[in-house]
């Protein structure tokens, strides 16, 4: 009876399961779907009672593969605090919209530089260190998502050293 107890508390439904690694049990179905999360299909016994059971081991193999992703940088290297580049690719790289930078300017919490094309059309051109001190800035509306971190991206922050080293920019 005693071994009988101990092998049922070795398997959580989804809910126990969500409750243990802070996640929504939708999210653990979904992991368990696309086989990230192993679980087995078992008998309902009661409506509504969740389809999946998990290994207590496997959900805390599952939680020890699941960090919280590493920060993105937000500083940049010195000789590209003064570089000057077009709206477009400063929106590149920091991961956002240039209508989202556009927006920032309009509000005065990045600074840019209006400049005209020929044709009389106007572009925005962005200091990188200013881009920088706007992404020390908190932003209110995405503080609790994962998807609003700010940063720069790492891989065209490499880009952009290569550039300016190519350049001649001081290292």
């Amino acid at each position: 009876m005693e071994q009988a107890h101990r092998e049922e508390e070795e398997w959580l439904t989804l809910l126990e399961a969500a409750a243990v690694v802070g996640l929504h049990p939708g999210h653990l179905g979904h992991c368990v779907r696309i086989g990230q999360l192993k679980a087995e299909r078992r008998h309902r016994p009661t409506p509504g009672t969740p389809p999946y059971m998990v290994r207590r081991a496997d959900l805390e193999a599952f939680a020890a593969t699941r960090g919280t992703p590493a920060p993105l940088p937000r500083r940049l290297p010195a000789p590209l605090r003064e570089l000057v580049v077009p709206l477009r690719w400063a929106a590149r790289l920091v991961r956002r919209s240039p209508q989202y930078l556009h927006k920032a300017i309009r509000a005065g919490k990045l600074r840019a530089i209006r400049l005209c094309q020929p044709t009389g059309k106007p572009f925005w051109n962005v200091r990188l260190g200013d881009l920088e001190a706007w992404l020390e800035q908190p932003d209110p509306r995405y503080a609790h998502a994962r998807w609003g971190r700010r940063g720069f991206d790492p891989e065209r922050l490499e880009e952009f050293v290569a550039l300016a080293r190519e350049n001649g920019a001081p290292s």
